[in-house]
């Protein structure tokens, strides 16, 4: 119960933090409560919220202000499980992420200078997450250079390119036809 001298015991809000609990002759109140937003507990309470895998509704999407691949989560908070509201957050470390972010590569949404090679290559982007990527060579060897670097973000593939200009370059040639290598490879 939130103490009969808060300002919020009127509105009754859904989710809260207190400074204090007392007992009362016949309940236990809170004291120095404030509202919070449900979504800020992943962010700010990680160790007390379990995600589970990411939603397949909506798909994860490319944060072009982020640089990265993010997904909505339903999580729960605490040991008693409360349910919170799906949440968008970067997506959770794993082979999905590196799929994700190898499809929107592809595209030409990660690094735009690639996108003008969207129309030439020999496979859709979007296999990259499908179950069956893996029987696609090509899949296969981009995936395991991103991997091999962690490399799952816009900010670590720059710093990767800027040790090494042809890192992914024989990976991402072998997404396009021959005819156009050496004007990719420039």
């Amino acid at each position: 119960y939130i103490h009969n001298s808060s300002v919020l015991k009127q509105s009754r809000p859904e989710w809260v933090v207190y400074q204090d609990l007392f007992e009362t002759q016949n309940k236990i109140v809170m004291r120095g409560v404030s509202v919070i937003n449900p979504e800020w507990l992943p962010t700010f309470c990680p160790s007390l919220v379990t995600l589970g895998p990411h939603l397949s509704e909506p798909e994860p999407v490319w944060s072009v202000s982020c640089g990265q691949v993010m997904a909505r989560y339903q999580g729960q908070y605490g040991q008693l499980g409360w349910q919170l509201p799906v949440t968008e957050l970067e997506m959770v470390q794993s082979l999905e992420k590196y799929k994700w972010f190898a499809r929107f590569l592809l595209e030409g949404q990660v690094a735009s200078e690639l996108a003008k090679y969207k129309t030439s290559l020999l496979s859709n982007p979007l296999i990259m997450v499908k179950s069956w990527s893996n029987l696609q060579k090509r899949t296969e060897l981009i995936l395991k250079e991103l991997a091999r670097e962690h490399c799952d973000n816009a900010e670590k593939l720059k710093n990767i390119w800027n040790r090494d200009k042809k890192y992914l370059l024989s990976s991402y040639l072998a997404w396009l036809p021959e005819v156009i290598h050496s004007d990719v490879s420039k």
